[in-house]
């Protein structure tokens, strides 16, 4: 299946990166094509989340190797349901693959595919398809039955950085000092804390440190 180009309005694509470079390469080499009217959005967090919207984005590219890039295809998902996301830089293993399908992301590229592989998967997105190796198929569809045969308690859906950022703060350690323990913006850590608050269903930090981050239930000591 191809798309009407002379028929179809122009698919509206967006950028999402804090690495300058990495916005301009994709944005010049995806407005080659014909069909793609591409932009490029500076901003990251929830401010890369309302220029998305803004933009009427059909599809959204997020570069998901910068700290926090998971994060916002998060942002993204909850915030606009019916926004395709390409997540870019997905490092090839069957891990990092799953927490994107996870996340919500409807394609992936990984650090050594091609522009030309990047247009083929966001046209795939849109086709409501996903490419991927049969190896990353089989692993989504054990994925898959896992999860129908146990419902995760909300502890067990905390992703590996806001597992660290949650053993940190069961350390006694600041927003501050823990941005320096793991070399990442102090705003990268407030988002990790918003988002294990979230996910453990509690208000202060008090209460997260807690709960054991591999089970659901609170710790008593």
């Amino acid at each position: 299946m191809t798309l009407d180009t002379a028929s179809s309005p122009a698919l509206r694509l967006c950028v999402v990166s804090d690495v300058r470079i990495y916005r301009e390469g994709l944005v010049l080499a995806l407005d080659r094509v014909r069909e793609f009217e591409v932009m490029a959005v500076e901003a990251y967090g929830s401010q890369a989340v309302a220029a998305a919207a803004a933009a009427r984005a059909a599809v959204v590219v997020v570069d998901i190797g910068t700290p926090g890039g998971i994060d916002v295809v998060r942002l993204i998902r909850g915030a606009m349901p019916g926004v395709k996301i390409v997540a870019f830089g997905v490092d090839d293993s069957e891990h990092d693959i799953l927490v994107c399908a996870e996340a919500g992301v409807s394609g992936y590229v990984c650090r050594n595919a091609s522009t030309s592989e990047l247009v083929d998967i966001v046209r795939s997105a849109v086709r409501d398809e996903v490419l991927c190796s049969p190896k990353i198929a089989a692993s989504l569809f054990r994925r898959v039955a896992s999860l129908a045969g146990h419902a995760p308690g909300p502890a067990e859906v905390l992703t590996i950085r806001e597992r660290q950022v949650l053993a940190l703060m069961r350390d006694g350690l600041a927003n501050k000092q823990i941005a320096v323990q793991m070399n990442i913006a102090e705003a990268t850590v407030k988002n990790h804390v918003h988002n294990v608050l979230n996910k453990l269903n509690v208000k202060r930090r008090a209460q997260a440190v807690r709960i054991d981050p591999g089970t659901t239930q609170r710790r008593t000591g």
